[in-house]
């Protein structure tokens, strides 16, 4: 099921792989207080994010686990004023 959420960015491990510069890794966002891990992988749209900004993230469970892939990922900017799509969960 896939899912978006607003949150700030609590810590990122994310690495470069290959010729192509793949990002790979994870980061944690604070949701309402909850730390949610988000997996980024090749398929992942992400900007230049690091801990403190407030991201948009739609992410969708790998699988049948819970592990959350981001589908895309992007900087909240002041001028835009968007609530969470879905509540998200673990």
């Amino acid at each position: 099921m896939e899912q978006a959420f607003v949150g700030k960015v609590i810590s990122t491990q994310i690495g470069t792989f290959g010729n192509k510069k793949f990002k790979y890794g994870y980061i944690t966002v604070d949701v309402s207080g909850k730390a949610i891990k988000v997996k980024i992988d090749r398929e992942t749209i992400c900007e230049t994010i690091q801990p403190g900004d407030l991201v948009i993230v739609e992410a969708e469970a790998l699988g049948e686990t819970a592990i959350l892939v981001a589908k895309s990922i992007r900087i909240q900017h002041p001028a835009e004023d968007r609530k969470p799509v879905v509540e998200a969960s673990s």
